[in-house]
């Protein structure tokens, strides 16, 4: 048969991945305003030049945990695979597909390096170049919660509440704070 193409999983080719972005692409937008200078600068004092092995870059990891949050991606194993096969997230994240993606296992070493006030840093600054560009409101709010408290309630106890009450409970809560 004439014409017909055999693929060759093997074939080495060479890509722009610049050109598979659209231009709308969330991602190009956020990266148009984050510059790798100020994770750098909050970040410097967690590393000690030409000791031990090479280190994640610091821009690599906050971009991989943006890619995280942005995209509802919720763990570290699963980010990694995601950025591994994934050519927006690759392109995002600065690794060409020649690079290897930082293995998971890295990323509890990381958190725990730059302690809570190094990341609390570096997502208010990206938070307010968002609201800065126009992705983000003034208005909006982030919050999340993982703490565990232990349930001590009888199930006979429980009491049934509609959706729209909670709703109104809800407001009032706010409205009061």
């Amino acid at each position: 048969m004439q014409g017909l193409h055999v693929f060759e999983p093997r074939t080495r080719t060479v890509i722009d991945l610049e050109s598979f972005i659209p231009e709308d692409h969330l991602l190009r937008q956020v990266n148009s305003f984050i510059e790798p200078a100020f994770i750098r600068k909050l970040t410097t004092s967690c590393y000690a030049e030409g000791r031990g092995r090479p280190s994640i870059d610091p821009v690599v990891y906050f971009r991989m945990v943006l890619v995280a949050y942005l995209y509802g991606i919720d763990s570290d194993r699963r980010l990694c695979e995601e950025v591994h096969f994934n050519l927006a997230y690759r392109w995002f994240c600065r690794l060409s597909l020649e690079d290897d993606v930082p293995d998971h296992s890295s990323f509890s070493r990381i958190r725990d390096r730059y302690g809570e006030e190094i990341y609390e840093q570096v997502f208010h600054e990206i938070v307010k170049l968002c609201q800065q560009y126009g992705l983000v409101r003034e208005s909006c709010s982030v919050m999340t919660d993982a703490t565990l408290i232990a349930a001590d309630a009888a199930l006979d106890s429980l009491v049934h509440n509609e959706p729209q009450q909670a709703l109104q409970e809800a407001e009032a809560l706010i409205s009061e704070s």
